[in-house]
């Protein structure tokens, strides 16, 4: 087969065709379009619209041109804080007028509008700011509980925002209104910063609650409690032996009470604290018994040793240590009341306590090398203890006594009964 070549005039129709075509599509995309986009018709343009917006408000923007053309697509683009938005509005005369709703400036912050023609550009950058603070204006309390020692503190937090949910703009004053455990009130301003505002609250020496409120503006909450609680008792406060106990323990066993127990500025220590008794025996041997308070106190029954003698008690709350109490156990049967002396040497600071004579069954002396536990007592702030042998029913101790004590009391404990004396230390 024989193969032609095409003739120039065949060719030349061909091209024809082609630009035909290319002209009828850029027509169809607006290219060459004079009244919308014809070089020099549109010029510049700017954004006019006002420097801030109160969030959750409308926002009106107009687009102006430098070049007065009618129906010019403005292709605009609003970038905030939620996702971009797009749309396309055209120009009537000179301007282009572009809304956004209520729902488009909820969030504080800054906002930029963007407008783009075929020939121009333009921005322009809105802040919105936060409206005024609605309720509730929630006060938060940390820590919720601190020591009523006038040192500790807590702080309370509030953080306010507009009926849209942003905080409120920084330097927004916020007003305090505290009322103390001691039934006084007081306030104080300070203002929103970083997104919240504070205030220190200082412990005061009286335990109770303190209870809080915040207001902005005319905007107002809840209040919240801070609790200040009492500390640790100061140490050597003074514990009893129960005389008449409600209950009568058969095996001889002995009530130690625990009461009205105040730290150091005089609160009375909560219920629900926490009491342990720590007991040592004529033995050496120390037992550990506990208990909580229950209407200011408690009672915590020690049963007897395997040894009869003194028992020294001390009581433990918070760390704080009370006064000693001589818990005397006599043997089985024995309750006779046993001589006591205590003749105090002040020269030396050395109080010399004579025991006897001691009589056992029959009237007739114990045996030779019968124990007879010593403890020495003053007020609530000293003690000590040590055992002596009876020769012929008769024993002496000396033991030394700090300067300044006061009224003491020498406490002894033998198998045939107990006796005390009481000395005064100047």
């Amino acid at each position: 087969m024989r193969i032609r070549r095409p003739s120039l005039l065949a060719m030349g129709a061909l091209v024809g065709v082609g630009l035909g075509l290319l002209i009828v599509a850029l027509v169809v995309r607006g290219y060459g379009s004079t009244s919308a986009c014809a070089p020099g018709s549109v010029g510049s343009l700017r954004i006019e619209a006002p420097a801030q917006v109160v969030a959750g408000q409308p926002l009106d923007a107009t687009v102006v041109l430098s070049t007065e053309v009618d129906d010019v697509p403005v292709a605009v683009t609003v970038i905030g804080p939620f996702r971009p938005w797009s749309v396309e509005v055209r120009t009537v005369g000179l301007t282009a007028q572009i809304h956004l709703d209520a729902a488009m400036t909820r969030e504080a912050g800054a906002l930029l509008l963007d407008a783009r023609t075929c020939r121009a550009a333009g921005s322009r950058s809105i802040m919105v700011v936060p409206g005024d603070a609605v309720a509730p204006v929630v006060p938060l309390v940390g820590p919720k509980r601190i020591v009523a020692d006038g040192v500790e503190h807590a702080v309370v937090v509030v953080i306010p925002r507009d009926n849209q949910g942003n905080v409120v703009a920084a330097g927004t004053s916020v007003q305090w209104r505290l009322r103390l455990a001691d039934g006084t009130t007081t306030t104080a301003t300070t203002v929103v910063g970083g997104l919240l505002a504070w205030l220190g609250i200082g412990s005061h020496t009286t335990a109770g609650r303190t209870t809080v409120a915040a207001v902005v503006g005319t905007a107002d909450g809840p209040t919240a409690d801070l609790f200040e609680i009492p500390g640790r008792p100061q140490d050597g406060y003074a514990i009893t032996l129960v005389t008449e106990p409600t209950i009568t323990a058969s095996d001889g066993a002995k009530a130690v009470q625990v009461a009205e127990l105040r730290d150091a500025f005089g609160n009375l220590l909560v219920d629900g604290t926490e009491v342990t008794l720590e007991v040592a025996d004529p033995d050496g041997s120390v037992r550990t018994l506990g208990g909580v308070l229950n209407a200011g106190a408690v009672q915590i029954w020690v049963r007897p040793p395997a040894q009869a003698g003194i028992s020294v008690a001390h009581a433990v709350v918070a760390g704080s240590r009370s006064a000693p109490l001589s818990i005397v156990w006599p043997s089985p049967g024995a309750g006779r009341l046993v001589p006591v002396t205590a003749t105090l040497d002040a020269s030396i600071g050395v109080v010399t306590i004579g025991v006897g004579p001691v009589r056992a069954d029959l009237g007739a002396y114990p045996p030779d090398g019968t124990p007879a536990w010593v403890v020495a007592t003053c007020g609530t702030s000293w003690s000590t203890q040590t055992t002596i042998g009876l020769y012929a029913g008769v024993g002496q101790t000396r033991l030394a006594v700090p300067a300044g004590m006061g009224s003491c009391v020498a406490t002894v404990a033998t198998a045939a009964g107990s006796g005390a004396a009481s000395f005064n230390v100047p």
